[in-house]
Order: structure tokens, then C-alpha cells, then sequence
């Protein structure tokens, strides 16, 4: 479901392995584009109740030097890819 005229925004995301988390960017229309292209994924509007403004920046900062962003509308790469691919194969057994 892809509507080019509404804008995109950055939205921090994480993918919750149960004792932690990977946390990344997606540039995407909105939380819910991202959490039904991404599964296992949750995307925030702002950031969870429990960070701290001044955290979020950190995380942004981080993730972006990292190379931790991606656009919804582009191919996985990376992180992102290897994760997707092994949810596909554990699903396929």
C-alpha cells in the first residue's frame, strides 16, 4: 500500500530479541507502513514512555552513524536483510 504524496518521516525502530534490542531508523509514510512491511518489527511515532528526549537523540545519532536507517520503499540491506531472511527461513521449516 504505497501512497507517494503523503511524505515520509524517520521513525525509530526496534526488533525485541527478548534480553534486548536492535535499534534502526526506517524513513517510511507511517508506524503502521512500517510494523506491516517489517513484521516483528515496532516502529514509534515519538520514541517508548520509558527513554529519556536526550537517549532518543543519542540513539538517532548512533543509528545513523552506524548505518542503521533504511527506506521502506528500497531493498533491505545489511542488518535488516539477514534479519528478515531468517524470519522467512524459520518460518519455511
Amino acid at each position: 500500500m504505497h501512497e507517494p504524496m503523503i511524505p515520509k518521516t524517520e521513525y525509530l525502530c526496534v526488533y525485541d530479541y527478548g534480553m534486548g534490542g536492535v535499534w534502526f531508523i526506517v524513513n517510511a509514510r507511517s508506524t503502521l507502513e512500517v510494523e506491516s512491511k517489517l513484521p516483528g518489527i515496532v516502529a514509534f511515532e515519538d520514541k517508548p514512555e520509558w527513554m529519556a528526549p536526550e537517549d532518543k537523540a543519542a540513539l538517532f545519532s548512533s543509528c545513523k552513524r552506524k548505518g542503521f536507517r533504511w527506506d521502506i520503499d528500497e531493498e533491505p540491506s545489511g542488518w535488516l536483510k539477514k534479519h528478515l531472511n531468517s524470519r522467512n527461513d524459520a518460518r519455511n521449516l
